[in-house]
């Protein structure tokens, strides 16, 4: 381990846990939210064909068939 490594390590223990939980579960969340919105902002500007969407939906309900038969 070098030696900024080992002084990174050093002064991340000198955190207290809850503290350093809070920003690991504050980071993950920020990412998922901004994954979220993005996903949100494309959607809204995505537009399918109709052909494509009617094919979409027919696949997806003889998915969801085959999973109900297999429960």
């Amino acid at each position: 381990m070098s030696r900024f490594s080992r002084r990174l390590l050093e002064e991340w223990i000198k955190i207290p846990r809850f503290i350093r939980i809070f920003v690991l579960n504050l980071i993950t969340i920020f990412i998922f939210l901004h994954l979220a919105i993005a996903g949100l902002k494309v959607l809204f500007e995505f537009t399918i064909d109709l052909p494509v969407l009617i094919v979409a939906i027919i696949s997806s309900f003889l998915v969801m068939i085959v999973f109900k038969k297999n429960n």
